[in-house]
This record gives C-alpha cells, sequence and structure tokens, in this order.
C-alpha cells in the first residue's frame, strides 16, 4: 500500500504595484538571471536567480531560487511565455502568478493601479 503523501502547502500574498512599473518590461529581463526549467523533459515553468534589489521583480515578491510555473493560469514554457501572456490583455488590473518556492506553491496576486 501505497502512504499518502501530505498536501503541498499553499499561500496566496497580494501586492501592489504601480502600472507604470510594469510597463517598463524590457528591464524585468534584466532584473534577475531566468532559466527555463524541466520536469521530467517537459517545461514546468522558469527558475529566477540573482532577483536585483529593488527590481519589480523584487518588489513584487518574487525571491531567488523560485520558479514561476504560470501566470493567469497560462503555464509557462518559455521565458517568452511570460511576455506572450501580458501583450494579448489590454489595461488589466491584475495578474496572478503561481510560483514554487522550496516545495510550497505560492500564489502572488498582482494588483495594478
Amino acid at each position: 500500500m501505497l502512504a499518502a503523501q501530505p498536501p503541498i502547502a499553499y499561500t496566496t500574498r497580494v501586492v501592489d504595484v504601480r502600472r507604470a512599473d510594469l510597463d517598463e518590461m524590457a528591464s524585468v529581463a534584466s532584473s534577475a538571471r531566468i532559466v527555463p526549467t524541466l520536469n521530467d523533459g517537459v517545461p514546468a515553468g522558469i527558475k529566477l536567480y540573482a532577483i536585483r534589489p529593488g527590481s519589480l521583480l523584487a518588489t513584487i515578491g518574487l525571491e531567488n531560487g523560485d520558479t514561476l510555473r504560470a501566470i493567469n493560469d497560462v503555464p509557462l514554457t518559455s521565458p517568452d511565455a511570460a511576455l506572450e501572456v501580458y501583450r494579448p490583455l489590454h489595461q488589466p488590473d491584475h495578474f496572478d502568478l503561481d510560483v514554487l518556492r522550496r516545495g510550497e506553491e505560492v500564489r502572488i496576486v498582482v494588483l495594478l493601479h
């Protein structure tokens, strides 16, 4: 008989971000080292390293070693997928980021104002 695995902890955080800061998407790519992550050979998100203090990524609460798995429930298969989620939305009021942090599922809700 297989032992049941404990459920993965799940945390939700809400942060406010100025829309003008988000519009500087070009600076996001240079504010951290972004590495595609595979799980059994299948893309499983993007891992973030060397997040610069004070950058947009740090401001919204992302941490070094986080794996960004989805934005607005759209799985990230590459760093470019993150940008593709943003482009079709006209003036979104929020983004939901699904992150794996040290074995814990974290949802960061980014409210734009």
